[in-house]
C-alpha cells in the first residue's frame, strides 16, 4: 500500500530531524507521529 508506506517515510523523515534535538523532544516528537497515525495506519491494514 503505497499510502502506508509514505507513512512510514514521513516518520522517519521527522525522527531524522529530530536527531538533533533533545531526546525527550525526539520522543515527544516519535509519540505524537505514532498517535497521528496509528488510526490511519489500523485503517489502512483492516
Amino acid at each position: 500500500k503505497p499510502m502506508l508506506v509514505a507513512i512510514f517515510l514521513t516518520i522517519v523523515v521527522r525522527t531524522a530531524e529530530t536527531a538533533n534535538e533533545p531526546i525527550d523532544k525526539t520522543i515527544a516528537n516519535w509519540v505524537s507521529a505514532t498517535i497521528l497515525t496509528a488510526p490511519l495506519i489500523a485503517f489502512l491494514l483492516y
